[in-house]
């Protein structure tokens, strides 16, 4: 997910920047796609590998607004979610940038229904992952976009967090967010009908690690 980033130039010569604002950010991935067809099967997000550039004037072509600005050594640049910015420096010079937003949490949720769709999908996005593990979406370490999500029909919950509150997700439903800024947070796993035993019977476990969590669900059988 996209958050706000402030630039800087601490020591050096000016730079340049071009970007584009943030309501126009899904017309220029389409444009992307389009001049690079050969990359979005490779990766869906190869815009934020930072190797492509697309000349202003093919902006121009297609309709997409850009702004340029020339950053000066101290002076500060903020830049929007979602709004591709890039540029390029007149000669050397030392710069930093700083993401940040406000002290809220937003979580992308999956309904349980979806869960396994959601599995198919990303085992033929990420086709080489589940034969080192079938488990891998455990690992936390893996995120698809809510735009692939509506593109093959996979609903999904957005739910913004603020401090004091308590949000309850549901076995099989898949979900991730990111923080705005610093936060500390607690997670707790619990189980309040015979119901969990269905799904921890079809859990898939994660193999990767001899410390990975195992719940033995012999114990919870012979209850019910």
């Amino acid at each position: 997910m996209d958050l706000y980033s402030i630039n800087c130039i601490h020591v050096g010569n000016r730079n340049a920047l071009y970007s584009i604002p943030p309501e126009y950010g899904h017309e220029f991935e389409l444009l992307a796609n389009r001049f690079f067809p050969t990359k979005p099967a490779n990766c869906p997000a190869f815009l934020r590998h930072k190797v492509t550039m697309i000349s202003p004037n093919i902006l121009e072509q297609n309709a997409i607004p850009y702004n340029k600005i020339t950053q000066e050594k101290g002076e500060f640049i903020i830049t929007f979610p979602f709004g591709y910015h890039s540029g390029f420096n007149y000669r050397f010079n030392m710069a930093e940038a700083i993401h940040f937003a406000s002290p809220r949490w937003v979580e992308y949720s999956i309904p349980p229904e979806y869960g396994h769709e959601f599995e198919l999908l990303a085992n033929r996005f990420f086709p080489t992952k589940p034969a080192n593990c079938p488990a891998f979406l455990r690992h936390k370490v893996t995120m698809i976009s809510p735009n692939i999500l509506e593109q093959n029909a996979i609903p999904y919950n957005k739910i913004t967090q603020e401090k004091g509150e308590f949000i309850i997700t549901f076995p099989f439903g898949y979900h991730s967010g990111f923080n705005y800024g610093f936060n500390m947070a607690e997670t707790i796993h619990f189980a309040s009908s015979p119901r969990w035993v269905e799904y921890g019977i079809k859990a898939s476990l994660c193999h990767c690690r001899k410390d990975s969590v195992k719940i033995c669900m012999d114990t919870f059988i012979k209850r019910i």
